[in-house]
């Protein structure tokens, strides 16, 4: 997928950045200027202590969940009294979960705010129109800018292209297949279906490259 240029309209989301999603955050960092910061780990700072705060929030879900549900339902139900401590456990558990609530919003806006500035400082740059500082105060890129906002475009072309190039596959020979690791390798089982001394052994031969050790008749 190319990344985000001043001529489409993608933005960068999230997972761009993510490294375990397959996200590529350096890539995004060279299309920054050095004066804009690391405004990627900003990005990732936030979005890791979004992670957190919900981790923690849905085990205090469950957990208050499972209390309702396994003992304060069933002692109801019965017309037992719910103990003080375990009514005292669920109010503590809702004003905890209430707290990360209201924090999970915010890091969510203070993430979001800064991938739309990222977005912002990169159409501006590659485009060289005018962009509006922290302090509504309108920036116009000088020449020193409009190069660099040049070299960008010509780095977002290269890396299109050589993603495009990937994206071809090429046609491997046997020895250079046992190269490759073998993490790397899809295996895809196909089936040869035919009657009895039909020709199917001879004809997978002929169209396989590689055969694992059982892959053949012994004739």
């Amino acid at each position: 997928m190319p990344p985000p240029t001043a001529n489409n309209n993608r933005k960068i989301g999230i997972n761009d950045l993510r490294a375990d999603k397959g996200g590529d955050p350096d890539r995004y960092r060279r299309l920054l200027l050095p004066d804009d910061g690391d405004l990627i780990n900003q990005v990732l700072t936030h979005d890791n202590q979004r992670r957190s705060i919900l981790t923690s929030l849905e085990s205090l879900r469950s957990q208050s969940s499972n209390l309702q549900k396994n003992v304060i339902a069933p002692k109801k139900k019965a017309g037992e009294e719910v103990p003080s401590d375990v009514l005292e456990q669920l109010k503590e558990w809702k004003a905890e979960m209430a707290t990360l609530s209201n924090q999970l919003k915010g890091v969510e806006r203070e993430r979001d705010d800064t991938l739309t500035k990222i977005n912002d400082i990169i159409e501006a740059n590659s485009s060289g129109s005018t962009i509006s500082t922290d302090a509504d105060t309108s920036v116009n890129t000088n020449a020193t800018e409009n190069t660099s906002s040049s070299s960008i475009t010509n780095t977002l072309e290269q890396e299109t292209s050589i993603e495009q190039q990937q994206q071809q596959l090429p046609l491997l020979s046997a020895e250079q297949i046992k190269t490759i690791p073998p993490e790397r390798i899809l295996n895809i089982n196909v089936g040869v279906l035919g009657h009895v001394d039909t020709g199917k052994t001879s004809l997978v031969k002929t169209l396989s490259s590689v055969l694992s050790t059982a892959a053949l008749d012994k004739s």
